[in-house]
């Protein structure tokens, strides 16, 4: 599971995606042994890629924790909002 300090999850899963569905769109001729190989290669490169992106995710968030670097999400410096802003609207539920 990624953390969310990074905001990298919904990135992983659209690039897990994309990385599956080109070995897909390769499976021509029903060879069902080399499409087994094929996928069981992209589950390996998967698994890594987001095996990676969790120990970054977790030294990140140590470094932060320990002050010695600022929080980042998307690439930018993030912090903690003491408060929230109201919405510009009003929630409202409906009683049908």
């Amino acid at each position: 599971m990624l953390l969310p300090d990074r905001g990298e999850g919904g990135i992983q899963a659209i690039a897990s995606a994309v990385q599956l569905s080109k070995v897909l769109a390769g499976t021509e001729g029903g060879d069902i042994s080399g499409l087994r190989k094929q996928l069981d290669d992209c589950q390996k490169e998967i698994i890594k890629a987001g095996h990676d992106s969790i120990m970054k995710t977790r030294a990140a968030m140590i470094e932060v924790r320990a002050g010695r670097e600022t929080p980042k999400a998307w690439g930018h410096f993030a912090r903690e909002l003491k408060e929230l802003a109201p919405l510009p609207f009003k929630l409202t539920t409906s009683q049908a």
